[in-house]
């Protein structure tokens, strides 16, 4: 992974204070722009990837660096696939204040 990925995931994630919405808008970032690999790089060797609502085919948990990175490259290839563009137009996001 090239070390401008690298400064593009460090210098534009999401803070403590973040909302939702810019996680969300961060994740489908370095989704589509193909940063995933080096937003991996930044977890610890042991760190820790909960994902609440992640369906049927992802675990609410997922432990260590590299069980991160493979389970959730095929999320990279599926993003692709399914919007080769970069975006999808269909999204509506719902903002709530709980």
């Amino acid at each position: 992974m090239t070390s401008a990925a690298h400064e593009y995931v460090r210098d534009n994630r999401p803070g403590p204070t973040a909302s939702p919405y810019q996680v969300w808008e961060f994740a489908c970032s370095i989704l589509h722009d193909g940063f995933f690999p080096a937003w991996a790089d930044m977890f610890a060797e042991t760190g820790v990837l909960e994902i609440p609502l992640g369906g049927p085919l992802l675990p609410r948990r997922i432990e260590g660096r590299s069980e991160i990175r493979r389970m959730l490259a095929p999320v990279q290839a599926k993003a692709y696939e399914l919007h080769p563009g970069g975006g999808s137009s269909e999204v509506t996001v719902h903002e709530t204040t709980d």
